[in-house]
């Protein structure tokens, strides 16, 4: 082993959260003698090996699957925002996915997979109700209804045949 050994380095970070790229800035290249390497080209001093296996996860993939992942939680968060889903939702009013409680931000999607959350309007444990699933994230009373382009877009209150009051109370207590 004549010579010198090559020197390895990069930039290190503590935590890399999804909106940290080479190509943000966040996070620096492998250099070699202070020469950088670009681990996403497919032919590189580095090719093969664990180092460059490593760097193409934290370059290449893993900013892929964090891309499909948001992917994933913009569309939940679309399809219920779709007024069509829910009648009682006003435009600009959360649905039943929310970005860490407020509207889709289609301009901040990076990182979305791990801030989506469930509307606290039907989150029990945050004081939400459940009945507005049915009823809807915005109405006014619970129950069983429907908007209707028959009464107006006003909620029409429906009787479910088989609900009401249980068998044996009342009427069979008097017997």
């Amino acid at each position: 082993m004549d010579g010198k050994a090559a020197e390895l380095s990069f930039s290190p970070v503590g935590v890399v959260t999804p909106d940290m790229t080479v190509a943000s800035g966040a996070l620096s290249k492998l250099s070699i003698n202070g020469e950088i390497i670009d681990t996403t080209r497919g032919h590189h001093a580095m090719i093969g090996g664990r180092i460059d296996a490593l760097f193409r996860v934290r370059d290449t993939h893993a900013v892929e699957v964090q891309s499909a992942i948001d992917g994933v939680a913009r569309d939940m968060m679309e399809r219920f925002e779709d007024p069509s889903v829910d009648p009682t939702r006003a435009v600009g009013t959360t649905g039943l996915f929310t970005d860490r409680g407020a509207v889709l931000n289609t301009a901040d999607e990076v990182g979305l997979a791990g801030r989506i959350s469930l509307n606290s309007a039907v989150d029990p444990s945050a004081g939400g109700d459940i009945w507005r699933l049915r009823a809807g994230l915005h109405a006014r009373r619970r129950g069983r209804g429907a908007f209707t382009a028959e009464n107006g877009g006003d909620w029409e209150e429906v009787e479910v045949e088989g609900e009401g009051e249980a068998e044996g109370t009342e009427e069979s207590e008097e017997a």
